[in-house]
């Protein structure tokens, strides 16, 4: 007997998503506005990467109390030390430096105490980062994120033209700062995984919206007597499948990471998770609404 194939998106929506268009542009509005101001009053939880110290990563084949690793480290001076343990017995430590500097003899009794009092313990990885490395490593984050935002924009105004690279490159700002936002607010460790979260989101929301635009492009050329919403909205609603499909395939992969991957990556599958929804978001109500704005530009008419 043949099995009809179980459709999971309705083919042929007739949503007026453009109808909502001003409820998402306020939406972000205070979204963005809030994470500006908490940038500012609140701050990151930044982690050794940015801040300088000594990440420990420690597997052993018995178990780990974290309050006996704690009392080691306070022993040895080192007050609020971030320790995150799994099921595993698998432990990552995060030391800030005593007196802004690194010291490696003491580290190495540091070890030596741990090892009196776990056994069985492996020192998977042990990185030292100095307060200066860290102030360079924040300074060429910003200039990828900045640098990513500039290529992403020549590639859109190249490939379609500039009205639609304005419209990516306000959606791609809007992304980052919402995930920022949410770096702020959950007070996941700040780090260059999180560095590598923000690019992965800007990558994945910009192809979302280029989908989006190439129906459009399309559907100015099929259909010349409608007007500029008609047509974003026929457009939307055609790709709203794909668009679906995609980000919900994409979201497990990110819940997976945030279940299974351990603390190291429980933040960067959580902030992906965060941004690629979001970025599905920005590219529906966002950077194709705001074509409206330029309707009447030659440019958008002449594709």
């Amino acid at each position: 007997m043949l099995k009809l194939p179980i459709i999971l998106i309705k083919q042929n929506t007739k949503i007026n998503f453009l109808k909502q268009r001003y409820a998402g542009y306020l939406i972000s509005f205070l979204i963005t506005i809030i994470t500006l101001i908490c940038i500012f009053t609140k701050g990151f939880n930044l982690g050794i990467d940015f801040t300088g110290g000594v990440i420990m990563e420690i597997s052993s084949a018995s178990p780990i109390t974290v309050t006996n690793m704690r009392s080691i480290l306070d022993h040895a001076g080192y007050h609020g030390a971030t320790i995150q343990h799994d099921d595993k017995n698998n432990i990552i430590i995060r030391l800030q430096p005593k007196n802004d500097n690194v010291c490696a003899s003491e580290i190495e009794e540091l070890k030596k105490s741990i090892l009196t009092m776990f056994a069985h313990v492996e020192f998977r990885k042990i990185d030292y980062v100095g307060p200066k490395v860290g102030d360079e490593l924040i300074n060429k984050g910003v200039i990828a994120i900045v640098l990513a935002l500039v290529a992403m924009m020549i590639y859109v105004a190249i490939r379609f033209n500039w009205v639609f690279s304005v419209g990516v490159v306000i959606a791609l700002t809007h992304d980052i700062i919402a995930t920022i936002g949410f770096y702020i607010f959950s007070r996941f460790e700040f780090d260059l995984t999180s560095i590598a979260a923000i690019l992965t989101i800007i990558g994945y929301s910009v192809n979302d919206s280029i989908v989006i635009y190439d129906r459009i492009r399309e559907n100015l050329r099929k259909h010349t007597q409608k007007n500029i919403s008609e047509l974003i909205n026929l457009s939307i609603n055609e790709t709203l499948s794909r668009t679906i499909m995609t980000a919900a395939t994409t979201l497990v992969v990110c819940m997976a990471l945030v279940l299974f991957g351990g603390p190291a990556l429980k933040g960067f599958g959580a902030a992906l998770f965060f941004g690629i929804a979001f970025g599905t978001y920005s590219s529906i109500y966002i950077s194709a609404p705001l074509l409206t704005l330029f309707y009447k530009s030659k440019e958008v008419k002449s594709l």
